[in-house]
């Protein structure tokens, strides 16, 4: 009861990751994203959980060839619970209206990491289906990848000529974003499509095909991760200030509190009053809180 966490509780009935948002499995910026500043729905740094158009139907066949075997079993209930705490779901608001710490005080959308960490495992499963099994799995697969063209083209189709999929207020021009960011994924899947193919009618290739898969894979994870995550040079963002340079030869373990941002604080290795605390004091929360109006929160 000492914690200010217990300030911040999930109240809300439509907390974690919208049904529609896992459209972003097929496609990460369906939604738009925001480094090139047309994301217009969800929260991308919390809602993502792209694996790649490679690794999702290979663990989709893991799962139908190994579904009735322990072997799996965890990495299943792994991604299960992944989904059932991250997607809004009746059971994630129940758990969230309860006093159970993390779920109840913090955002439960992040689980999402948990069903993509068990896409990754169980792709590996298939992928070895794949590697030893090929003449018995190769129908299963090829189906999985037919089904996932089909919900493919369904969703380019319904943008195209769908009056009811968008909300009223969502522009033509936003339209065009989820259309644009089609594009990629859609390659990619052609590029699985085409891969299979050739393991399907040159079966003696099977090791530089199957090379070829993972180097795709590993590009298209990059391009994912490069364009979310861009670098550029430190001098760019921290420069050197009159309050930088006075805050720093500040001694002690005194912080400040003002319009700098803690980012920058661990630049310049200055102690902040914001920031990521796993132990926040209730009564030093308030105090901060506080400085906005003159007035402590009880």
């Amino acid at each position: 009861q000492l914690s200010g966490r217990v300030l911040v509780r999930n109240t809300s009935t439509s907390i974690g990751i919208p049904f529609q948002y896992l459209l972003t499995l097929l496609a990460p910026d369906f939604f738009g994203n925001p480094v090139t500043r047309n994301d217009w729905f969800g929260t991308y740094a919390e809602w993502s959980g792209y694996t790649g158009l490679a690794a999702l139907p290979l663990s989709i066949l893991a799962i139908a060839i190994f579904y009735k075997k322990k072997t799996i079993w965890p990495f299943l209930a792994i991604g299960i619970a992944g989904i059932l705490l991250s997607v809004q779901n009746p059971l994630l608001s129940l758990l969230s209206s309860l006093p159970i710490p993390i779920l109840s005080n913090s955002n439960p959308s992040r689980a999402v990491v948990l069903f993509s960490f068990a896409i990754s495992i169980l792709s590996g499963f298939g992928l070895e289906q794949i590697i030893n099994n090929w003449e018995k799995v190769k129908v299963k697969f090829l189906s999985i990848l037919i089904t996932v063209t089909i919900i493919f083209i369904i969703v380019i189709t319904i943008i195209f000529f769908g009056k009811n999929f968008f909300s009223p207020d969502v522009a033509n021009s936003l339209r065009l974003v989820s259309l644009r960011n089609l594009i990629f994924p859609f390659g990619m899947l052609i590029a699985v499509w085409t891969l299979m193919a050739g393991l399907w009618f040159k079966l003696k290739w099977k090791m530089l095909i199957i090379f070829f898969l993972l180097l795709v894979s590993t590009l298209e994870m990059l391009r994912f991760y490069a364009k979310w995550t861009p670098f550029d040079a430190k001098t760019s963002f921290y420069k050197e200030t009159p309050i930088t340079d006075f805050l720093q030869k500040q001694e002690g373990y005194y912080r400040f509190y003002g319009q700098f941002g803690q980012t920058a604080g661990y630049f310049h290795h200055i102690l902040a009053t914001d920031g990521y605390e796993p132990l926040n004091l209730l009564s030093y929360s308030q105090l901060i809180a506080g400085a906005q109006n003159g007035q402590l929160r009880q």
